[in-house]
């Protein structure tokens, strides 16, 4: 009996699986056929993302030289931003070192200027930086005397005489001339003196409250070599401390008698300058207020 059932089943099974073997190619047919789409799709699709991978890989190729080129840029900005910091921070103390050389440098010599000059006559290159110096006011001494000569009209004859005894090799008269204008612009700007010291106030120039009353960081810096003293200002007994002999009150008491060269003329001329730049800052902020 269960022989007779087994072959049954059996029967059964073979009739059945004879009857889905249709169904089954038609499955395997449709699933050859989505597969074969499948292919096309996805050739196609490769067809399409070729170009734009090698567009990728062409602008990869084109941006990485720029993109490091954009970081070398940061990194010179982030360098030369470190570097104008280092300088302002550094240019009180170089303009001092400048004037005990009896040079000054105003708002026209290039940033670096001071810097530069106060690190060669650190290093004891004494000759090279007066030849810098010299150079650099015999070339532009038609320009900064024609600045004065439009700020101080009333003074145009004393000018006058300055520029041809300079133009002479007359030194020793241009630079008692210049030492008084120095005095005079002062007074003309602010009824103050430069060289009459206040004993109430450090012994600072008279016109120094003036121009340190205009809360203004370019006339601070420049300060500093008049705060700190210079030998054209110092007392004679204090000439001793300084590497330059230059001074103002030696000269017009007579005591000092081999001053007149042309060096001393652009120095006691670069004096004249440098005041007259801190004058007219002085005035311009003057005016806003």
């Amino acid at each position: 009996m269960q022989n007779k059932s087994e072959k049954s089943v059996k029967i059964i099974n073979k009739e059945t699986q004879k009857a889905f073997e249709p169904f089954q190619e038609r499955i395997k047919e449709t699933a050859q056929i989505q597969i074969e789409s499948f292919k096309a799709i996805q050739k196609q699709f490769d067809a399409i993302i070729a170009p734009i991978k090698s567009s990728q890989e062409k602008m990869k190729t084109l941006l990485e030289p720029i993109h490091e080129e954009m970081e070398r840029i940061q990194k010179s900005i982030k360098e030369a931003s470190a570097r104008i910091t280092n300088l302002w921070q550094s240019y009180p103390d170089d303009l001092i070192t400048l004037g005990r050389h009896g040079w000054y440098l105003g708002i026209d010599a290039s940033f670096g200027d001071p810097n530069y000059l106060a690190n060669l006559y650190n290093k004891g290159r004494v000759k090279d930086a007066d030849k810098y110096l010299t150079r650099y006011f015999e070339d532009y001494f038609k320009y900064q005397f024609d600045k004065i000569y439009i700020v101080y009209p009333n003074r145009h004859t004393i000018f006058d005489e300055m520029n041809k005894l300079y133009q002479d090799g007359s030194y020793y008269g241009f630079i008692n001339l210049a030492l008084a204008q120095i005095d005079g612009i002062c007074f003309d700007m602010t009824r103050q003196k430069f060289f009459l010291k206040k004993k109430d106030n450090n012994y600072y120039p008279q016109v120094y409250s003036d121009l340190e009353r205009i809360n203004d960081s370019i006339i601070e810096v420049l300060l500093a070599p008049i705060k700190n003293n210079t030998p054209i200002l110092a007392q004679e007994s204090d000439l001793l401390h300084y590497p330059c002999q230059l001074n103002r009150h030696k000269i017009l008491h007579g005591v000092y008698t081999e001053y007149g060269s042309k060096i001393n003329a652009l120095k006691v001329f670069s004096l004249l300058i440098f005041v007259s730049d801190l004058l007219n800052i002085f005035n311009e902020k003057k005016c806003k207020i």
